[in-house]
Formats: C-alpha cells, structure tokens, sequence
C-alpha cells in the first residue's frame, strides 16, 4: 500500500498536479492524504498499520512543504509512522519573506536523510535534485496559437500589482487545459506562481517572476526575479531553456524506477 500525503484539499492546481500518483502505476492499493487537513489521519492510519499485515510505503510530495511551520508538524508525525519506507518526491523549500525564520528547519535535512529515498525540487547544495513531477503531464506538450505577447498568472491570494490590460488568469483553476492554452498563448509570462512559473519554462515561454518565497529563490532553471516596478527590465532578460522538459522527466522517470525497487 502506498499512502501519499501532498497537498491535496486545496484549489491550487499546481498542488493538486504534483503528485506522482497522477503520472505513474506503483501496481498497489493508494491512498491520498492531504497533508495539512488530514493530519489527525495521520495518527490513526499509524495505529492500523500496526494491525494489518500489509508492507505500507509514504510518499511525502510534491509541492511546497519543507521549511514552513504550516507544514512542519504533519511532517513529524509522518516520519514517527513505523512503515516500510519514506519517500521524498519532489518536495520543495518554502519560507515566506515575511515569516522571520531560519531558511532550512534543522529537523528538515535530518527527515530527508533518514529516508529510504529523497529528491527536492530546488538547487541546494548537499541535496539530491529532482524537479517537481507535474513536468510528466502529457498537456504540456501540447502546441498553442500565440495570440498574446504578454500573460500574467498569479496566485490566487497574492496579485501581482500591475497595472495593465494584459491578460490574467489565477492559479486557483480546476481545468489544466485552460491554464495550459492561457500560458502557451503568450511569447512572455508574468508570474509569482511556482508552477506557472514552472510549466512556463517546460512549454518554452520566456518568464518573469514577482517572489514571495525561498521556493522562488532555489528554482533550478535561471529567471529574472524582481519587484513589479522592475517588470520591463526583468522581461529584457528573460530567455528560453531549451529541452527544460526532456531533462525533468528524465530525473522522475529514474526517480520511479528507484522508488519501484524500494517498495
């Protein structure tokens, strides 16, 4: 049995798209658990593994949940489970500006090391890389009419203060197609969303992103970062990375295969 705990309760598409259980067949029972609003689950799930005689593996991931205190108890209490294996996928740093706390929690690199496995979607030092698995959804491969030079996709809770008439859609979308035709109809993408941010580059659009988090700050592929009011500088050095997609599913196709051999 396999129980992936991402976020899962939520209208962020991006959330909702970063677990590998959209993308690949692990051949048992899975169970879903929202690894916020589901964390008394977590305590009971614990209490009935230690009832059934079934080998039970978590995936911790995708998305944004080290170093932030609004994920750091369910955590905890994951890696205090008894199970055959814990596994990290594609999991990221996300410090907020203004919460005033260390960059990386002590206790994070020590879940991530007593793993049976891990892989963090940011560029750090001393971490083993592995770019968020949404990379793997066949729409982003898809082909789309520009018909706009510029796009804006931002947070559902943080706009992006502009002040123009240049298209916008929030990431707090149901329909992946829709985000993916808004993004691939545009040579530029204005953004503060990870993910559009994100799927931009794998679509090969150049992008620009407005920062809220240290998850902006470790991206691996190199954008202009800034404030609005720098937006036309910004738009000046953003570029295409070539091949962003082929080089992502390779690093989750060799990723799976590790896993697979884990559980």
């Amino acid at each position: 049995m396999i129980i992936n705990a991402h976020r899962s309760n939520v209208k962020n598409i991006g959330d909702l798209l970063s677990s590998p259980l959209h993308y690949y067949n692990f051949n048992q029972k899975t169970l879903v658990l929202d690894i916020h609003d589901h964390i008394n689950k977590i305590e009971l799930i614990s209490k009935s593994l230690q009832l059934l005689p079934i080998k039970t593996n978590i995936i911790v991931g995708g998305g944004g949940l080290l170093d932030n205190e609004y994920f750091e108890e369910s955590i905890q209490r994951l890696n205090n489970l008894k199970v055959n294996s814990i596994i990290y996928w594609g999991v990221g740093h996300n410090k907020h500006d203004d919460d005033h706390v260390k960059r990386i929690y002590p206790s994070t690199k020590t879940y991530l090391d007593n793993s049976s496995l891990y892989g963090v979607r940011d560029k750090l030092t001393g971490y083993e890389f592995l770019p968020c698995v949404s990379c793997m959804h066949p729409k982003l491969l898809e082909k789309h009419p520009v018909i706009n030079d510029k796009v804006i996709f931002e947070h559902e809770h943080i706009p992006v203060n502009i002040d123009s008439d240049i298209p916008r859609m929030k990431n707090d979308q149901e329909d992946f197609s829709k985000v993916i035709e808004f993004l691939g109809s545009a040579n530029y993408v204005i953004t503060n969303s990870y993910h559009g941010m994100y799927w931009s580059i794998l679509m090969g659009k150049k992008v620009v992103c407005i920062p809220f988090s240290s998850k902006f700050a470790l991206f691996p592929f190199e954008t202009p970062m800034g404030k609005e009011s720098e937006i036309d500088h910004l738009l000046q050095q953003a570029k295409v990375h070539e091949n962003a997609i082929d080089y992502c599913r390779e690093l989750n196709n060799d990723f799976y295969s590790k896993v697979m051999n884990i559980i």
